[in-house]
């Protein structure tokens, strides 16, 4: 297949070229890729207008009274810090985050795994009362986690696009050919979200997600937006598999190209936010899932400093 530049694509499909840049931004077409400032794009058909699905909105969701000024005045106050301390020592720091982060999206597998055996295996032992699969999805949640901090250096935000990429990280070395394809949206409870003849396809469903990602929710604060991120990733549940752990990942690179670290929870906020968010899917009240969020991101900018300061 022969790939195009803006210039042709935009000829192409009767746009201008700014439209066609703003598409590849959003990862509206599959298989863009940027090579240094100009874009390659795939010799395709014009992408679809997500405006198209505007009558197919999600949910309205809503957060209840929240406050967010302790978060933010910690995060200022890290900012400041942060500047004033070698870069090295920032990496160092972030990457503990990131340590705990990957045993938070592990127990979307198995809630019982320890950090003791998570260690194991990032050391390159075997534990062996675990699979192979769980081996596999430790070293793979890891690689994931370190480029998404790779994609928000390089100024890259949340999208179908990068969706996929971390999707394929996540699926890494298995066998199963579906785990890098959207599922049945007849697997799992679609009824809300149905044209009058059918159910919505997966990727409907996340063009409408992301359409109101790059809109409405473009002006919320990002601990709102990232938990509404989480919860329609985990409703949605994309592929048949490590869904939940993209969620994850998908609210934490929000939260980090907006200035933040990535949301930490304890064991049993972990245990809540299960039934959090079964309970924000009957009328979209995510108040007690954005109230575990924000005490999550101020833990984690709490673990981010302490760490500054012990390296």
């Amino acid at each position: 297949m022969r790939n195009m530049t803006v210039a042709e694509a935009a000829s192409a499909w009767n746009v201008s070229e700014r439209r066609v840049r703003l598409l590849c931004s959003a990862g509206r077409i599959d298989g863009a890729t940027k090579l240094g400032w100009a874009w390659s794009i795939p010799s395709q058909t014009k992408p679809g207008d997500a405006r198209a699905l505007r009558h197919l909105k999600n949910r309205t969701l809503r957060t209840g009274a929240q406050s967010f000024q302790a978060l933010d005045k910690l995060k200022s106050e890290l900012d400041s810090v942060s500047a004033a301390t070698e870069t090295k020592v920032c990496k160092s720091a972030a990457n503990h985050v990131d340590n705990l982060l990957l045993q938070n999206m592990l127990s979307t597998l198995d809630p019982h795994m320890t950090d003791y055996e998570t260690t194991r295996i990032l050391a390159g032992d075997l534990v062996p009362h675990l699979n192979l699969a769980t081996h596999l999805a430790v070293l793979n949640y890891q690689e994931a986690i370190a480029s998404m901090r790779e994609m928000v250096e390089a100024g890259a935000r949340p999208s179908e696009r990068t969706a996929f990429e971390l999707q394929r990280i996540l699926t890494h070395h298995r066998s199963d050919s579906t785990s890098l394809c959207f599922r049945d949206p007849l697997e799992v409870d679609d009824r809300p979200y149905r044209l009058a003849h059918r159910p919505l396809t997966v990727a409907e469903q996340m063009k409408v997600l992301f359409s109101q990602y790059e809109g409405e929710w473009r002006w919320l604060h990002p601990v709102v937006s990232s938990t509404f991120l989480y919860v329609e990733l985990y409703r949605i549940k994309p592929f048949a598999q490590d869904s939940g752990a993209l969620a994850w990942l998908m609210c934490s690179f929000h939260l980090t190209a907006s200035g933040y670290q990535p949301p930490i929870m304890e064991a049993e906020h972990l245990e809540a936010l299960g039934p959090a968010v079964q309970l924000s899917y009957r009328r979209g009240d995510c108040h007690e899932v954005v109230a575990l969020f924000n005490e999550a991101v101020s833990n984690g900018l709490q673990l981010y400093r302490q760490s500054l300061g012990s390296c």
